[in-house]
C-alpha cells in the first residue's frame, strides 16, 4: 500500500501524540501499585484509559492517515487529569511525585502537537503531491 505525502505527515503527527500517551501509560502502570488511596489511583487509571483509547483509535480503520484532533484531544484530557490530580493531592507532598514528573512533559507535548496541527492545517486543502512510500507491515503501522 502506498501513501501520499500528506498521509505520511498525518501519520507521523498522530503517532507522535499516541506514542507519547502510550509511553506515559506504561510508566503509570507501575505507579498504580504504589499509590495508597483510590483517589490517587483514579487519575493514573484515567490517563491509562485515555492512552488505550488513543491506541485503539490509531489502530482502527485508516485514522492514522487522517488529519485529526482526536489524539490531541486525548492528550489535552490527560493533561487535565494530571492538573486535577495536582489540585486533589496538593496537601500530600508524597503523593505529588508522579504528577510533578509527568505534567511538564505533557505541557510541552500539548504545545508542540498544537503547533504542528496548526501549521499543517493548510496542507489538508492541497492536492496530493504523489505517492511517496510504501506502508510498512510493522505492528504499529
Amino acid at each position: 500500500m502506498t501513501i501520499s505525502t500528506r498521509e505520511a505527515i498525518n501519520r507521523g503527527h498522530n503517532l507522535l501524540m499516541v506514542g507519547f500517551l502510550a509511553a506515559n501509560a506504561v510508566g503509570l502502570i507501575g505507579m498504580l501499585f504504589l499509590e495508597d488511596e483510590w483517589i490517587d489511583r483514579a487519575e493514573d487509571m484515567t490517563v491509562i484509559g485515555l492512552a488505550i483509547a488513543a491506541v485503539i483509535w490509531y489502530r482502527t480503520k485508516s485514522h492514522r492517515f487522517q488529519y485529526s484532533f482526536a489524539p490531541y484531544g486525548l492528550l489535552v484530557a490527560a493533561l487535565a487529569a494530571k492538573f486535577a490530580a495536582l489540585a486533589i493531592e496538593a496537601g500530600d507532598l508524597r503523593a505529588l511525585g508522579d504528577e510533578l514528573l509527568l505534567v511538564p512533559p505533557l505541557i510541552v507535548m500539548v504545545i508542540v502537537s498544537g503547533y504542528l496541527l496548526y501549521r499543517t492545517r493548510q496542507t489538508e486543502s492541497l492536492p496530493d503531491s504523489g505517492l511517496v512510500a510504501s506502508q510498512s507491515k510493522g505492528w504499529l503501522h
